[in-house]
């Protein structure tokens, strides 16, 4: 027959090997369903990586609506702030992400109108 510190190393054998087991079968299970249920979509989901740099510039080259959220210079002693205005860009050729803004005002009554074509 076994002594007790036997029995006592028996008993802690098993339980960590039923613990082991458990932690097995339990990481798994969670796999599976994290193949079925996540991996499956991945291979049907198509990444967008959004526009490219040549988009980017060929979209804001173009004259778009903006809102100028700063201060921004129209013309010589005309700023306009917190309102929308009109701008186009070019990038910068040193600095990637640099941009050189010029904005136009976008004419609101018939006097800006108005005014607009008296100064052309």
């Amino acid at each position: 027959m076994y002594c007790t510190l036997h029995k006592v190393l028996y008993i802690r054998y098993y339980m960590y090997c039923t613990i082991c087991i458990v932690i097995i079968c339990s990481i798994y299970i969670i796999y599976n369903i994290y193949e079925r249920l996540i991996l499956t979509e991945r291979k049907n989901m198509k990444i967008d990586f959004g526009e490219t740099r040549l988009e980017k510039i060929d979209r804001l080259s173009k004259p778009h609506k903006w809102f100028a959220w700063y201060p921004v210079e129209i013309s010589a002693h005309d700023y306009r702030w917190l309102e929308y205005v009109e701008r186009t860009g070019r990038p910068s050729a040193l600095c990637d992400g640099l941009w050189f803004w010029k904005y136009k005002a976008i004419p609101k009554t018939v006097g800006d109108v108005l005014k607009g074509v008296e100064n052309d």
